[in-house]
């Protein structure tokens, strides 16, 4: 029951239809797994059973200091890197970029 309490909380019927698709690379191996520490949704990038990077939903900016839902994507260079969601073009560049980067 405190599942279903959670997400009529916290809207999950509601966003579903407003989180933009995403088109992963055909190569890519995507791990989903279980939306822990407030994200609504997160997933691994992984090549050859490696990690490369995780990535994961803020809807409701509880996690960052963004204003509003993002994507992060961890890790990315030095650090993170935040992508609205009119930018997940440029998310999965840098995905791409990354997974194409590791050995």
């Amino acid at each position: 029951m405190k599942r279903y309490e959670l997400e009529a909380k916290e809207k999950w019927d509601k966003i579903i239809p407003n989180i933009p698709t995403l088109k992963f690379n055909s190569d890519w191996e995507v791990r989903i797994i279980p939306p822990y520490g407030g994200a609504i949704a997160r997933f691994y990038i992984e090549k050859n059973n490696k990690h490369i990077c995780s990535v994961y939903l803020d809807w409701y900016d509880t996690l960052g200091y963004v204003g509003a839902p993002y994507y992060e994507l961890y890790p990315f260079e030095t650090d993170t890197k935040r992508y609205l969601l009119n930018e997940t073009d440029e998310l999965l560049k840098d995905i791409e970029r990354l997974f194409n980067e590791s050995k």
